[in-house]
């Protein structure tokens, strides 16, 4: 048993390994041998920090199960209490049974997307090539095109806020929606170029705190007597920047956000609530979006029947991230 403040957790299920990020012990790897902590500045030739980053997020590589990449938040990602003295740091590093690295870069990278479509090796291990962080240290989206060595700008009209997360929405990894405080951003395209007509910015959508994006398909809203194909679904819940706002799963049209804009119509109409609890996370099973509730408990939404529940998660469904 582990028996720690823990704050995220991912499964490389392809060689039945477990990570925990912690609050206050760095990142724990659990195998059938058992728990072995993991410090990534034990792999690196850097110091390390006089107290424990806070681990806010773990995401294994999706071509190496020994390899993990991990963020901490700043302070305005409030998500949890910071200690005294606490720094910020991320990145990504490859263990099994001895280090083969570890890069590391100062500053915030509270959440982290990996791509799935490009794989590279760095110091002769496989991994992947590209991934994204949110950075209000550098104010912008960051990339990495070199398996986390290097980190560079991918996009800096955010207005330079509180990014929250940064999500992938197809399979092939290449569309990405970006969620802050500010706004929401999109990037058909592995985050190389943006769609400027969308940037949906500050209230314009109406959302308090979106914390999490998911892909959809063949589902339609209705807006002013037409329909919209929904491009993706927007989760969110609180702190917003101020309170009346909406929370719950919403169902955005990007083609309605771009047309009402040019038109100087009621944007935050390309923002369909489908659900009104405040939620956090969720995942798609078939029919079914399954909303982790911010005040507890689990929202399901029904996407044939367009209806909701609040229940305990279903035994007889498997939900995979």
């Amino acid at each position: 048993m582990l028996d720690l403040l823990t704050t995220d957790v991912d499964v490389a299920v392809s060689a039945d390994i477990v990570y925990v990020g912690t609050y206050n012990d760095w990142i724990y790897r659990g195998d059938a041998g058992g728990w072995i902590k993991q410090n990534p500045f034990d792999g690196s030739s850097l110091e390390g920090p006089a107290i424990p980053c806070v681990i806010s997020d773990v995401e294994v590589d999706p071509y190496n199960p020994d390899r993990l990449w991990w963020g901490s938040p700043g302070s305005l990602v409030r998500i949890y209490p910071l200690p005294d003295g606490h720094k910020n740091y991320f990145g990504v590093f490859a263990w099994n049974k001895t280090w083969h690295h570890s890069y590391i870069t100062e500053g915030w990278g509270a959440f982290i997307a990996v791509d799935y479509g490009n794989e590279s090796y760095c110091d002769s291990v496989k991994g992947a090539k590209i991934a994204y962080t949110c950075s209000y240290s550098f104010k912008c989206v960051l990339k990495t095109e070199d398996g986390g060595i290097t980190w560079k700008p991918s996009y800096n009209r955010l207005h330079g806020d509180c990014i929250n997360e940064v999500s992938f929405l197809n399979d092939a990894k290449d569309t990405l929606v970006v969620m802050c405080v500010s706004g929401i951003e999109l990037s058909y395209d592995y985050g190389n170029t943006w769609d400027d007509e969308f940037d949906a910015g500050p209230g314009q959508l109406r959302l308090d705190f979106p914390w999490w994006a998911l892909p959809v398909s063949n589902y339609t809203i209705e807006i002013d007597g037409k329909t919209y194909n929904a491009d993706f679904l927007l989760i969110a819940g609180y702190p917003g920047p101020e309170t009346g706002k909406r929370f719950g799963l919403f169902a955005v049209s990007a083609e309605y956000v771009k047309e009402a804009k040019k038109s100087k119509k009621a944007v935050w109409l390309g923002a369909k609530q489908l659900t009104s609890n405040p939620a956090v996370y969720g995942l798609i099973d078939g029919n079914y979006v399954v909303l982790a509730l911010q005040e507890g408990g689990v929202e399901v939404y029904d996407f044939v029947n367009r209806t909701s529940f609040t229940s305990s998660l279903p035994t007889s469904l498997e939900f995979t991230r």
